[in-house]
């Protein structure tokens, strides 16, 4: 069981991506957490550039991230076998907290650096995790 978050980028409490001691990227939103390896988190993030920059196709998918919109409106995103159901809103705001983990430059190495050091470097904050789940900032 992870003990230790690094908070790499944040909207709030209950949504945002932190990296655990395990090298594991942990993806809160809401009451899901995903936890993520580098890979799953690349293929998702790319995945979602993909669909921006094809102007928001109503599904698509690949071999480990898949969106579907309903006819409501709103988006079912699978992501390795977890879904998440989101408003257009909820999707363009993870969009953001996902850009912003991919444009800082610990992002290709967080399998191999070390939470701790991560945070030291005073850009991260470090998280504890309670055994209810509850984070609270060290």
């Amino acid at each position: 069981m992870c003990q230790r978050l690094t908070l790499l980028a944040q909207r709030d409490a209950m949504r945002y991506l932190a990296y655990c001691e395990h090298g594991t990227l942990h993806l809160r939103w809401r009451r899901s957490t995903l936890q993520l390896t580098r890979l799953e988190f690349n293929a998702m993030a790319q995945f979602l550039e993909v669909w921006q920059e094809n102007e928001h196709p109503p599904t698509t998918s690949d071999s480990c991230v898949s969106l579907f919109c309903d006819s409501s409106g709103m988006i079912q995103l699978w992501i390795v076998g977890v879904g998440l159901y989101l408003t257009r809103d909820d999707l363009l705001l993870l969009i953001e907290l996902i850009d912003e983990v991919t444009q800082q430059p610990h992002t290709l190495s967080f399998e191999t650096a070390s939470a701790g050091h991560l945070a030291h470097t005073g850009h991260y904050r470090e998280l504890r995790v309670e055994p209810d789940g509850v984070c609270f900032a060290n």
